[in-house]
Protein backbone atom coordinates (compact mmCIF):
# COMPACT_ATOMS: atom_id res chain seq x y z
CA UNK A 1 0.00 0.00 0.00
CA UNK A 2 1.35 3.05 -0.94
CA UNK A 3 2.07 5.99 1.67
CA UNK A 4 -0.89 8.43 0.45
CA UNK A 5 -3.61 5.79 1.01
CA UNK A 6 -2.18 4.88 3.78
CA UNK A 7 -2.20 8.37 5.35
CA UNK A 8 -5.96 8.77 4.02
CA UNK A 9 -7.01 5.43 5.84
CA UNK A 10 -5.30 6.70 9.21
CA UNK A 11 -7.38 9.83 8.82
CA UNK A 12 -10.86 8.47 7.97
CA UNK A 13 -9.96 6.18 11.02
CA UNK A 14 -9.62 9.03 13.41
CA UNK A 15 -12.75 11.02 12.32
CA UNK A 16 -15.03 7.60 12.99
CA UNK A 17 -16.43 7.07 16.37
CA UNK A 18 -15.20 4.12 18.08
CA UNK A 19 -17.92 1.35 17.61
CA UNK A 20 -17.96 0.28 21.58
CA UNK A 21 -18.30 3.73 22.81
CA UNK A 22 -21.07 4.51 20.83
CA UNK A 23 -23.09 1.52 22.31
CA UNK A 24 -22.26 2.90 25.83
CA UNK A 25 -25.47 3.75 28.05
CA UNK A 26 -25.65 7.22 29.21
CA UNK A 27 -24.01 7.75 32.33
CA UNK A 28 -26.79 6.50 35.89
CA UNK A 29 -27.95 9.78 38.09
CA UNK A 30 -26.86 9.62 41.29
CA UNK A 31 -27.86 11.87 44.41
CA UNK A 32 -29.70 14.30 42.13
CA UNK A 33 -32.67 15.76 41.13
CA UNK A 34 -35.25 13.63 38.85
CA UNK A 35 -38.75 14.72 37.80
CA UNK A 36 -40.74 12.76 35.45
CA UNK A 37 -44.05 12.74 33.58
CA UNK A 38 -46.62 10.07 33.39
CA UNK A 39 -49.23 10.82 30.15
CA UNK A 40 -49.61 9.79 26.85
CA UNK A 41 -52.45 7.08 27.80
CA UNK A 42 -55.74 6.17 29.51
CA UNK A 43 -56.81 5.55 33.25
CA UNK A 44 -59.91 3.14 34.22
CA UNK A 45 -61.67 2.83 37.24
CA UNK A 46 -63.53 0.42 38.68
CA UNK A 47 -64.80 -0.99 42.07
CA UNK A 48 -67.89 0.87 44.10
CA UNK A 49 -68.24 4.23 46.02
CA UNK A 50 -69.40 2.08 48.85
CA UNK A 51 -70.86 -1.42 49.58
CA UNK A 52 -74.34 -0.76 48.35
CA UNK A 53 -73.29 2.22 46.01
CA UNK A 54 -72.97 2.61 42.48
CA UNK A 55 -69.67 1.68 40.70
CA UNK A 56 -66.59 4.39 40.78
CA UNK A 57 -67.44 4.32 36.20
CA UNK A 58 -71.05 5.70 36.80
CA UNK A 59 -69.30 9.25 38.16
CA UNK A 60 -66.50 9.50 36.14
CA UNK A 61 -66.13 6.86 33.12
CA UNK A 62 -62.26 7.27 32.90
CA UNK A 63 -59.06 9.85 32.45
CA UNK A 64 -56.36 11.15 30.70
CA UNK A 65 -53.35 10.90 33.31
CA UNK A 66 -51.14 13.33 33.65
CA UNK A 67 -49.26 12.46 36.56
CA UNK A 68 -45.86 14.21 38.17
CA UNK A 69 -43.14 12.25 39.82
CA UNK A 70 -41.19 14.87 41.61
CA UNK A 71 -38.06 13.87 44.02
CA UNK A 72 -34.58 12.87 44.32
CA UNK A 73 -32.24 9.62 43.99
CA UNK A 74 -30.02 8.86 47.04
CA UNK A 75 -28.41 6.35 45.39
CA UNK A 76 -28.29 5.06 41.46
CA UNK A 77 -31.00 2.65 42.24
CA UNK A 78 -33.34 4.31 45.08
CA UNK A 79 -35.37 7.24 44.05
CA UNK A 80 -37.80 8.89 46.87
CA UNK A 81 -40.16 11.53 46.56
CA UNK A 82 -43.98 12.53 46.01
CA UNK A 83 -46.32 12.12 43.18
CA UNK A 84 -49.12 14.59 42.28
CA UNK A 85 -51.85 13.60 39.74
CA UNK A 86 -54.27 15.83 37.68
CA UNK A 87 -56.76 13.21 35.44
CA UNK A 88 -59.23 14.90 33.22
CA UNK A 89 -62.10 12.28 31.92
CA UNK A 90 -66.01 11.99 31.32
CA UNK A 91 -68.35 12.05 33.85
CA UNK A 92 -70.46 8.28 33.92
CA UNK A 93 -73.50 6.99 33.50
CA UNK A 94 -75.23 8.35 36.39
CA UNK A 95 -75.14 11.99 35.00
CA UNK A 96 -75.94 10.55 31.18
CA UNK A 97 -79.46 12.47 31.45
CA UNK A 98 -78.36 15.74 33.13
CA UNK A 99 -75.32 16.21 30.25
CA UNK A 100 -77.48 16.01 27.42
CA UNK A 101 -77.93 19.23 24.83
CA UNK A 102 -76.73 22.85 26.23
CA UNK A 103 -75.01 20.90 28.95
CA UNK A 104 -71.36 20.28 29.37
CA UNK A 105 -70.09 17.75 32.04
CA UNK A 106 -66.68 17.47 32.99
CA UNK A 107 -64.98 14.97 35.36
CA UNK A 108 -61.42 15.05 37.04
CA UNK A 109 -59.33 12.68 39.39
CA UNK A 110 -57.09 14.41 41.55
CA UNK A 111 -54.05 12.57 43.76
CA UNK A 112 -51.12 13.58 45.85
CA UNK A 113 -48.80 10.88 48.17
CA UNK A 114 -45.30 10.07 48.67
CA UNK A 115 -43.60 7.08 46.65
CA UNK A 116 -40.11 5.43 46.25
CA UNK A 117 -38.79 3.66 43.24
CA UNK A 118 -36.55 0.92 42.86
CA UNK A 119 -34.37 1.45 39.79
CA UNK A 120 -32.95 -2.58 38.94
CA UNK A 121 -30.97 -1.29 36.01
CA UNK A 122 -29.78 1.89 36.13
CA UNK A 123 -26.62 1.94 34.56
CA UNK A 124 -28.20 0.00 31.65
CA UNK A 125 -29.95 2.16 28.51
CA UNK A 126 -33.02 -0.01 29.57
CA UNK A 127 -33.91 0.44 33.13
CA UNK A 128 -36.94 -1.44 34.41
CA UNK A 129 -38.10 -0.13 37.88
CA UNK A 130 -41.06 -0.39 39.95
CA UNK A 131 -42.60 2.56 42.48
CA UNK A 132 -44.90 1.69 45.58
CA UNK A 133 -46.88 4.54 47.36
CA UNK A 134 -49.72 6.06 48.92
CA UNK A 135 -51.95 9.04 49.44
CA UNK A 136 -55.17 10.67 49.18
CA UNK A 137 -57.77 10.85 46.05
CA UNK A 138 -60.60 13.43 45.34
CA UNK A 139 -62.93 12.65 42.06
CA UNK A 140 -64.88 15.57 41.14
CA UNK A 141 -67.82 16.09 38.51
CA UNK A 142 -69.51 19.37 37.39
CA UNK A 143 -72.27 19.85 35.40
CA UNK A 144 -71.98 23.74 33.37
CA UNK A 145 -74.39 25.39 30.75
CA UNK A 146 -74.06 28.65 28.46
CA UNK A 147 -76.92 31.07 29.16
CA UNK A 148 -76.21 34.45 27.39
CA UNK A 149 -72.87 33.43 26.47
CA UNK A 150 -72.32 33.35 30.44
CA UNK A 151 -71.11 29.66 31.48
CA UNK A 152 -73.18 28.70 34.65
CA UNK A 153 -72.79 25.88 36.97
CA UNK A 154 -76.07 23.58 36.70
CA UNK A 155 -77.07 21.12 39.51
CA UNK A 156 -74.08 22.18 41.85
CA UNK A 157 -70.00 19.76 42.02
CA UNK A 158 -70.38 16.92 43.06
CA UNK A 159 -66.49 15.61 45.05
CA UNK A 160 -65.55 12.44 46.42
CA UNK A 161 -62.52 12.49 48.69
CA UNK A 162 -60.61 9.50 50.16
CA UNK A 163 -57.31 7.44 50.86
CA UNK A 164 -55.15 5.73 48.78
CA UNK A 165 -53.49 2.80 50.21
CA UNK A 166 -51.82 1.57 47.43
CA UNK A 167 -49.99 3.17 44.40
CA UNK A 168 -48.08 0.87 42.70
CA UNK A 169 -46.64 1.73 39.49
CA UNK A 170 -44.33 -0.70 36.85
CA UNK A 171 -42.20 0.65 34.29
CA UNK A 172 -39.16 0.53 31.87
CA UNK A 173 -36.97 3.87 31.00
CA UNK A 174 -35.37 4.03 27.57
CA UNK A 175 -32.20 6.07 29.04
CA UNK A 176 -31.81 7.69 25.81
CA UNK A 177 -29.62 10.43 26.36
CA UNK A 178 -27.86 11.26 29.96
CA UNK A 179 -30.55 14.14 30.94
CA UNK A 180 -33.69 12.39 29.51
CA UNK A 181 -35.69 8.95 28.31
CA UNK A 182 -39.03 7.82 28.44
CA UNK A 183 -40.74 4.40 28.66
CA UNK A 184 -44.28 2.74 29.10
CA UNK A 185 -45.37 2.11 32.21
CA UNK A 186 -48.92 0.94 34.22
CA UNK A 187 -50.26 1.92 37.28
CA UNK A 188 -52.37 0.36 39.49
CA UNK A 189 -53.85 1.81 42.46
CA UNK A 190 -56.46 0.75 45.58
CA UNK A 191 -58.15 3.12 47.90
CA UNK A 192 -61.44 4.01 49.31
CA UNK A 193 -63.80 7.09 49.21
CA UNK A 194 -65.10 8.23 52.38
CA UNK A 195 -66.27 11.73 52.34
CA UNK A 196 -68.70 13.20 49.62
CA UNK A 197 -68.81 17.08 49.28
CA UNK A 198 -72.00 18.38 47.13
CA UNK A 199 -71.44 22.34 45.79
CA UNK A 200 -74.65 23.90 45.08
CA UNK A 201 -75.38 26.92 42.65
CA UNK A 202 -75.12 29.44 45.20
CA UNK A 203 -71.47 27.88 46.38
CA UNK A 204 -72.99 26.48 49.42
CA UNK A 205 -70.83 23.22 50.09
CA UNK A 206 -72.15 20.26 52.02
CA UNK A 207 -69.84 17.24 53.34
CA UNK A 208 -70.64 14.59 54.62
CA UNK A 209 -69.48 11.20 55.53
CA UNK A 210 -69.62 7.76 53.12
CA UNK A 211 -71.74 5.14 54.69
CA UNK A 212 -70.03 1.80 54.29
CA UNK A 213 -67.47 2.50 52.07
CA UNK A 214 -66.17 -0.19 49.54
CA UNK A 215 -62.62 -0.33 47.83
CA UNK A 216 -62.14 0.78 44.46
CA UNK A 217 -59.28 0.83 41.86
CA UNK A 218 -57.30 2.09 38.92
CA UNK A 219 -55.55 0.98 36.19
CA UNK A 220 -53.53 3.12 33.88
CA UNK A 221 -51.60 2.92 30.85
CA UNK A 222 -49.38 5.35 29.76
CA UNK A 223 -46.08 6.47 28.15
CA UNK A 224 -43.53 8.48 31.16
CA UNK A 225 -41.08 11.27 30.30
CA UNK A 226 -38.19 11.47 32.58
CA UNK A 227 -35.50 13.96 33.35
CA UNK A 228 -32.11 13.15 34.31
CA UNK A 229 -32.89 8.73 34.68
Amino acid sequence: MSRPWAAALLLLGGALPAPAAASEPPRAANETVQLGLRSLGWAIPFGRMSRAGVPVSDTISGAFPMMLDLGGKISPRLFLGAYLGFNVGYAGDAYSELCQRSVSCSANNVRLGLQAQLHLRPARRLNPWIGLGFGTEATTVTAETRINNITQTLGGTSSFQGIEYLHMTLGLDFRAEEIYGYGPYVTFTTGSYETTTARNTSGTNRTRAIPDPSLHHWLTIGIRLILFP
